[in-house]
């Protein structure tokens, strides 16, 4: 009788606490959660912050109901529908994050949260852990969250009924509301936020700045804008077919026939399709968000375009391999040729390359810049040029020329199972430069407060009068002037008589167009050179 009871009494206690050493308990506001603690950090995955209805799946997210029972935050494969290899897959059950905390932290720390939008061209991508480990930030004694939000049709079509427009970025926002409201229980600051977006997920960010308020105090964006005129819609026409329409149908119409259909048919029907943001009541196309001493930190690596042509590598400029007349026409379908012969000679010696950075991220950054500092943000800017062992993109697509891409940067922020797990001296130098220059600015809103041997340059914020960036390659340096103003006086004049055709957000810097106003002053040389070309073609 004894033996048996102390067998009963062994078993409850193995059941209350159990014999994995590692398993984590927080309790928190919306009930018990269980993580894992690691050797360098503790992982809470998966933790889902709303709900999607199966008859409604493009429809508005809820916020996800409290746990009555402990929630094993120890997985995070829910995946966004997408295409993966190929394949179609995925669940709209995928609104979920992960919260990594340094191994040592208490519910009573305030510690900095950092809050990463992963990319993806709206249609892909996904937070893992194995996709993203912040192993190397959370060193820094930060706390890490990194969101999943609904992708492709699923997150970012644009019908008529605004009720139905952007819900991926209505899932970005549920999911800060939900920071706000439990980071603190993990041993977060819920007052010290810090918003950072990559690409698609940059896009995002720099929509949630300038449209809403209150859920995080400062933000990196890294390639990619609100300005950049290729995600955004400008009408309030549908995206090019669910088919068309499916997207113009009423509510009641449109809700019927989409839970009708499964995921896959869903994506296989408009793997076609440009997916953008569109404008609605959470996305204005006029913004009037407050950024008065607003900390704002972004940037772009040197040739963003170059992992769009990754064949261009040894002739760049205009030739048989690169059909301007079409890439323009699909850039500016509306435009008359005149505009188009314009453009194309611009970057006859530029090339292909040079042109898809400028359009799609240096002049949108440019833009941006100067919205900003005119609404008084304090604005850090960086250009990443260093190509060491661990560029993103460029290993990932075997690019072997020289110079940066877009996603080079990645590598040094996150540990990714890609890369051999032996550092070299150069790449564990970069890696310990930026992730300082990003937990500094997320800790104090200063990414170089005090010297260090690490960080030997003072990284000071850009002005008006003096476009100031910090280039992050493998000797530091702080450079004068605008790193694209030759490019900015470009495409300032080309839209002083084009502006009519600009999609996208208005930032009130193309339609009534001055000469000697804005951060970047336009050389008649440049302005002379423009009218010539102008007039030639006309």
């Amino acid at each position: 009788m004894f033996f048996l009871k102390l067998f009963v009494f062994s078993s409850v206690l193995v059941c209350v606490f159990p014999l994995d050493p590692s398993v984590v308990s927080v309790k928190t506001s919306i009930g018990e959660v269980l993580g894992r603690r690691g050797d360098h950090f503790t992982t809470f995955l998966g933790l889902p912050y709303g709900d999607v209805d199966d008859n409604d799946p493009l429809g508005p997210a809820t916020p996800h109901p409290d746990f009555e029972t402990p929630f094993e935050a120890f997985s995070d494969l829910a995946l966004c529908p997408q295409f993966v290899d190929g394949e179609a897959t995925g669940t709209v059950h995928c609104l979920q994050l992960n919260v990594y905390t340094p191994n040592h932290v208490t519910a009573g720390d305030k510690l900095p949260v950092m809050v990463y939008i992963h990319g993806g061209a709206f249609v892909e991508g996904n937070s893992r852990l194995s996709t993203f480990s912040p192993k190397f930030l959370i060193r820094h004694d930060v706390i890490v969250v990194a969101i999943h939000y609904r992708l492709g049709a699923f997150g970012f079509i644009c019908p008529r009924r605004k009720e139905y427009r952007n819900q991926g970025l209505k899932d970005q926002f549920l999911a800060l509301k939900w920071v706000k409201r439990v980071i603190k229980d993990f041993g977060g600051d819920n007052g010290n936020v810090t918003l950072i977006g990559h690409s698609a997920g940059s896009i995002s960010a720099d929509l949630l700045l300038l449209n809403t308020e209150g859920l995080f105090n400062k933000v990196i964006l890294q390639s990619g804008n609100a300005a950049t005129p290729t995600f955004i819609e400008d009408n309030s026409q549908p995206t090019e077919n669910i088919q068309s329409n499916v997207v113009n149908m009423m509510d009641r119409e449109f809700k019927d026939l989409v839970s009708n259909m499964n995921i896959s048919y869903i994506l296989e029907s408009t793997s076609n399709v440009t997916f953008r943001v569109c404008f609605d009541e959470l996305v204005k196309k006029t913004p009037d968000s407050d950024l008065e001493g607003f900390k704002i930190m972004l940037g772009t690596t040197w040739e963003e375009g170059l992992f769009l042509y990754p064949n261009a590598v040894e002739d760049r400029n205009f030739t048989e391999n690169f059909n301007y007349s079409i890439i323009l026409k699909n850039t500016f379908p509306n435009i008359d040729d005149r505009g188009n012969e314009i453009v194309k000679n611009f970057y006859l010696q530029n090339g292909v390359v040079d042109f898809s950075s400028d359009y799609i991220f240096n002049y949108p950054s440019e833009r941006s810049v100067r919205y900003y500092l005119r609404n008084n943000a304090v604005v850090y800017r960086y250009i990443f040029n260093y190509d060491g062992g661990r560029n993103y993109m460029k290993v990932m697509k075997n690019i072997t020329i020289r110079g940066t891409t877009h996603a080079d940067e990645l590598g040094y922020l996150f540990d990714m199972s890609m890369f051999d797990t032996n550092i070299s001296d150069a790449d564990q130098l970069m890696i310990d430069r930026m992730t300082s220059l990003w937990t500094n600015f997320a800790k104090y809103g200063d990414p170089t407060p005090s010297p260090s041997p690490v960080l030997p340059v003072r990284w000071s914020p850009t002005t008006a009068d003096q476009g100031s960036y910090l280039d992050l390659d493998a000797a530091l340096s702080l450079r004068s002037g605008g790193p694209f103003e030759r490019v900015a006086s470009f495409w300032d004049l080309f839209y002083h008589h084009y502006a009519k055709f600009y999609k996208g957000i208005d930032l009130h810097d193309l339609h009534d167009f001055d000469m000697e106003n804005g951060s970047v002053m336009i050389s008649i040389s440049y302005y002379c050179i423009f009218l010539l070309m102008f007039k030639f073609f006309m």
